[in-house]
């Protein structure tokens, strides 16, 4: 994807944009009490753990690529394996497609597909981009972004190096959406709730706060 002439698909939580004044404070605040929970506070009743898939490597060369569990072909890639534990990344996926399912339906199963088969990159470092669309679909230049979907279930998203990140605090379910409705539509609908194509409602929009709570009240 070339980032310079194609238009991003740009996550909102914990944007920071640089605009002619500067660079707005739209940045994630953390907890410094927070601290990682139990496991089993957090896996549902169908969570499956697959001890055959080799988890994060601490020995090994990093930035390092870490399959998760539950589904067949889904994975992340990590600069440590402090972030993000990829069972909690798994929880958060399957949360995804649970409350994505029950409230606009998979009657084909293309998002399940695409999920099985997603690449989650993890990244420190803040990404430039040329161009890319607000929730509103206003178009801005040259903005700092928290996430991009880069198409065939791809993303990025920006992490922090600190151990207290928490995956509800990144553009992680941002991004989800985005592969969601490629997966379905075709498009991953790069300008939000923009006229072209007047696939991102509100609904989504909601749904990406609704997730990120059910997350967060787990300590995620």
């Amino acid at each position: 994807m070339n980032l310079g002439s194609v238009m991003s698909y740009l996550a909102v939580a914990g944007l920071a944009v640089i605009t002619p004044q500067g660079v707005s404070n739209q940045v994630p605040i953390y907890d410094a009490d927070y601290k990682k929970p139990p496991r089993h506070l957090i896996l549902p009743p169908s969570y499956i753990t697959s001890p055959q898939r080799p988890d994060c490597d601490e020995k090994g060369e990093f930035p390092q690529r870490v399959q998760l569990v539950s589904w067949e072909n889904a994975w992340q890639i990590v600069e440590s394996c402090n972030l993000h534990d990829r069972d909690f990344v798994t929880w958060t996926t399957i949360t995804f497609y649970r409350v994505w399912k029950k409230k606009f339906g998979d009657p084909e199963g293309r998002v399940k597909k695409a999920l099985n088969s997603a690449e989650i990159m993890w990244s420190s470092k803040r990404r430039v981009v040329e161009k890319a669309y607000d929730l509103d679909g206003n178009l801005l230049h040259k903005i700092v972004v928290a996430g991009l979907y880069e198409g065939n279930g791809k993303m990025w998203v920006y992490t922090s190096k600190k151990e207290i990140n928490k995956l509800s605090e990144t553009a992680l379910v941002h991004e989800l959406v985005h592969l969601a409705l490629d997966a379905m539509y075709g498009s991953a609908d790069p300008d939000h709730t923009g006229p072209k194509p007047p696939l991102w409602k509100s609904e989504h929009t909601k749904l990406i706060t609704s997730i990120n709570r059910k997350i967060a009240a787990v300590g995620l």
